[in-house]
């Protein structure tokens, strides 16, 4: 019975270990690749045995890596660190990895590197900055402001040009009345006919 149930918590880590998403590789603690679950298309798993993990990342990369395993080596305990290194079709590719300590006795004996490819993640962070600075400069260019309100809270928040226009601090979080308030009296109309269309169609125009 003990047999059987050591071949089945065999077979379930072998499941797991061939159809986990991330890269699983097991390395010695001077990189050379022991064993791992999947490889670039192209490429073969035992075409990768025996070869060191730093040759697959960039150079700071690979210090990042080297510097993760000697503090696992020191401390016992799992580092993280993102790394930049090949994809799919030979395209760089970015990765959030975890260096985990594989012990035998007292001291590591060699890592397992976990490693999660997140470049769609770093490529939409790089877009949003983008959008983000192209929305500040044109901002820049046209003196306008952002003021935000946060209906449930009554609170609005305001970036630095919407806080001269209203000849209030940027940190101060102002609620609706305050804000009106702020408006020149003829105006007040049309804000407030504006925002009461926002709210009830979700488009401001």
């Amino acid at each position: 019975a003990e047999l059987a149930a050591a071949r089945r918590a065999q077979a379930l880590l072998e499941t797991i270990f061939q159809h986990a998403p991330d890269f699983i590789i097991h390395a010695a603690i001077d990189g050379r690749i022991l064993l791992t679950n999947r490889v670039r298309p192209g490429w073969t798993p035992d075409g990768v045995i025996g070869t060191s993990i730093f040759d697959y990342v960039d150079p700071e990369s690979a210090t990042r890596m080297r510097d993760a395993i000697a503090q696992v080596l020191e401390t016992g305990q799992a580092v993280s660190y993102e790394a930049k290194g090949s994809g799919a079709h030979g395209h760089d590719a970015h990765y959030f990895s975890r260096v985990v300590p594989v012990s035998d006795g007292d001291r590591v004996s060699s890592v397992l590197i976990i490693a999660t490819e997140v470049t769609r993640l770093k490529e939409a962070e790089a877009a949003a900055r983008e959008s983000e600075g192209r929305l500040r400069l044109a901002l820049d260019a046209t003196d306008m402001g952002i003021w935000i309100w946060d209906a449930a809270k009554d609170a609005g928040t305001m970036d630095s040009h919407a806080a001269r226009i209203f000849g209030r601090p940027a940190e101060e979080l102002p609620n609706m009345q305050a804000t009106i308030e702020s408006i020149p009296p003829e105006d007040r109309p049309a804000v407030m006919r504006a925002l009461e269309d926002a709210m009830h169609t979700g488009r401001y125009g």
